[in-house]
């Protein structure tokens, strides 16, 4: 039987394209590629990771439930083959934004990313539309008093400007979440902090004022 993921793992799973092969990047224990397996979801996996101890985990998983996962020792993308669709999932904006920075395959119309950051997620939001990715599709999940966003991203190659306010919120006023709200309060506490940071340095905050505005519309 497939093992449970947490809601968050949840979320990245249910994001995953069906069919065609997959590479989870930072797979640690392998459950997730274990369970979109399992769920016939895709055909194929790809395990990757910079840490042997946590892609022998991943291994030693795969050998028990006898999956068709190949496990591979590497930083990022480094050295791994094209697949149908890319995985990166709790790790940090600024990181996720270096893995794929570095690999000319994942731009190509025809491969998905679903990317779930812990943190920096405007700084994605950012690079992904100066590299001419266009996030699709964001969907908002709440997971032991922690807010996290998902992300469907695919490549045009049409490079896009991403405003102030994109980069806070992405494509979240679009998802159907009840969490969103959730999501919101985060964006305006980082503001607030930001505002106070800058009153307490005698500068100006009229474009922090304008942007608390701006989300504060958005419930």
């Amino acid at each position: 039987m497939p093992r449970s993921l947490d809601k968050r793992l949840q979320m990245v799973a249910d994001m995953v394209p069906a069919g065609g092969s997959a590479a989870d990047v930072g797979c640690d224990h392998g459950l997730l590629m274990a369970y979109l397996l399992q769920q016939n979801k895709v055909e194929r996996g790809l395990c990757c990771d910079v840490s042997l101890p946590s892609l022998q985990k991943a291994q030693r998983l795969a050998e028990r439930a006898d999956l068709p996962i190949t496990c591979i020792h590497t930083d990022g993308l480094d050295g791994v083959p094209p697949v149908d669709t890319v995985i990166i999932a709790g790790m940090g904006g600024h990181t996720i934004c270096g893995i794929i920075d570095r690999c000319d395959w994942l731009r190509q119309p025809q491969c998905t990313l679903v990317l779930q950051p812990m943190t920096h997620a405007g700084v994605l939001r950012i690079f992904l539309g100066k590299q001419g990715f266009a996030v699709v599709k964001e969907r908002v999940v709440c997971e032991r008093g922690k807010v996290y966003t998902v992300m469907l991203v695919c490549y045009t190659g049409e490079k896009e400007r991403i405003s102030p306010l994109q980069s806070l919120v992405g494509m979240v006023p679009f998802c159907a979440d009840e969490q969103k709200a959730a999501y919101y309060d985060g964006v305006l506490k980082m503001l607030y902090d930001r505002k106070a940071g800058l009153l307490a340095q005698q500068k100006d905050t009229g474009h922090i004022d304008r942007l608390i505005v701006d989300v504060q519309k958005l419930y």
